[in-house]
């Protein structure tokens, strides 16, 4: 989108230009704030500006001689640094169509100085003044090693975001103060950055929706997160935000917040392979697709959180929640009573080390509640008992299908709707025991049903409706 800016914006810019006519001008008062752009070599540098988008910068390599910059190719040496900064009272960048970039080539480099000097070069200010202000600036720049500071604690939707994207060279982020967080301020700001080893402190309490999407996504070097104190959150606020940290050991010590908002931890900690501890999560009320993904594909985890205590859930709550966690044997404890549509889908698919499910104590269910739940989990040999007597549309769908060595299953239901409960057992064990309700004598018989070979028994014959792993003995 181009930039819209009011009249008296562009006509303080023509009064600057000309007053610098693009050539050199009065060396500023020793308390003029800059950047310093140092070199380990030879660096070129140069501003490329998308949509039409033009800040006011003057560059030195002295601090005594400034000059307007036209954008053009500076030429930095470990000798000689170069020194930028602006009059962008309005802002910086204005939208992801109207935006400037830093491009460099060669050698290595790195800044210092506050990134509010391109917005003031006069006054100390604290409040950044534009949406997108500082949108992709130094985004693929993979020679920079040491990143400006960003002192602004008043921030804006979208400010910082994309801001470092895959500047492979940078090793340590600068310091975040700000505590109140503005819609995408920190949108994959981090993304790519390979080398970088730390994660910066982050206070902020109140949260902002996507506030920290992707943040630190594809961060392989990151071994240990930041904690995050919040405790009310906001929709999507911690979506992605580790998402394929390949080398994350350390996650937060816990997640306060008791109330999620949509979203808020999907795919948090998905494809952090190295993970092998979760946070515990405090949370009772939930939100749609609060922990979808959350920790998909975290192949090392042997530790979830101890229990969920939420007991109503929401829609896609723990939708593949734990999908493709290899390395799990023992489910965290599920106490919800209160089912919502596909909230438990996928939760423990492919975690084919499960040993211990979690008992799932809901009586009524919802579409979908259970699908795909315990998929491929092939070292599970004993369902949890299923104590409801109406299923709904694809509630069981494939709830156990490839569990290969399940032979044990109670399900208590009376009433079975149209795929309710497709292939819930396909590909288990050729033998098993499967107990039903006494009055129930519509199972049909095969993977959508009561498998073949498996031996089928009423509830009211097994002692005090127990199962296989009470210490009744002869009841079968």
């Amino acid at each position: 989108a181009e930039r819209v800016t009011d009249s008296s914006v562009e006509l303080k810019r023509s009064v600057w230009g000309k007053l610098a006519n693009a050539d050199e001008i009065d060396a500023p008062a020793p308390q003029y704030k800059y950047l310093t752009f140092t070199s380990e070599g030879t660096t070129w540098i140069y501003l490329d500006n998308i949509g039409g988008n033009a800040p006011l910068l003057y560059y030195s390599f002295d601090t005594e001689t400034w000059n307007q910059w036209d954008y053009s190719t500076l030429t930095i040496t470990n000798d000689s640094p170069l020194y930028l900064c602006g009059d962008n009272l309005d802002g910086f960048s204005y939208s992801d169509g109207s935006f400037s970039i830093f491009r460099a080539s060669n050698d290595l480099f790195g800044i210092s100085g506050d990134i509010m000097s391109l917005i003031d070069r006069v006054n100390d200010i604290s409040e950044i003044p534009q949406a997108w202000c500082f949108y992709n600036l130094f985004s693929n720049c993979s020679l920079l090693t040491s990143p400006p500071e960003l002192s602004a604690t008043g921030l804006t939707s979208y400010c910082y975001s994309h801001m470092f994207e895959y500047c492979y060279g940078l090793v340590s982020p600068p310091v975040l103060p700000a505590t109140t967080l503005a819609p995408g301020c920190y949108y994959y700001m981090f993304r790519g950055c390979l080398s970088l080893i730390s994660a910066p402190e982050l206070p902020a309490t109140s949260l902002a929706k996507g506030c920290y999407i992707g943040m630190f996504e594809e961060c392989v070097s990151l071994s240990s997160a930041s904690e995050l104190p919040a405790t009310t959150l906001a929709v999507e606020c911690y979506r992605e935000m580790y998402a394929w940290c390949t080398g994350l050991i350390t996650p937060p010590e816990l997640l306060p917040a008791t109330i999620l908002a949509n979203y808020c931890y999907t795919s948090m900690f998905q494809g952090c392979t190295s993970l092998t501890s979760a946070p515990e999560l405090y949370a009772n009320t939930l939100a749609d697709g609060c922990c979808n993904h959350m920790f998909y594909g975290c192949s090392s985890l042997v530790s979830a959180p101890s229990i969920l205590p939420a007991t109503i859930l929401s829609s896609m709550c723990y939708y593949y929640m734990f999908y493709g966690c290899t390395s799990l044997t023992i489910a965290p404890e599920l106490p919800a009573i209160i089912l919502s549509s596909n909230c438990y889908e996928g939760m423990f698919c492919d975690c084919i080390g499960l040993v211990v499910p979690p008992a799932l104590p809901a009586t009524s269910l919802s579409l979908a509640c259970y699908k795909n739940m315990f998929t491929n989990c092939r070292s599970l040999t004993v369902a949890p008992d299923l104590s409801a007597d109406i299923l709904l549309s694809d509630c069981y769908y494939e709830m156990f299908s490839n569990c290969r060595n399940l032979n044990y299953v109670k399900c208590l239901a009376t009433e079975i709707y149209d795929s309710s409960n497709s292939d819930w057992l396909v590909g288990v064990s050729s033998t098993g025991t499967f107990v039903k309700a006494a009055s129930m004598e519509d199972w049909p018989t095969g993977p959508s049903g009561i498998p073949e070979g498996w031996t089928v028994v009423n509830d009211s014959d097994t002692p005090s409706g127990g199962n296989e792993g009470t210490s009744d003995e002869n009841w079968s």
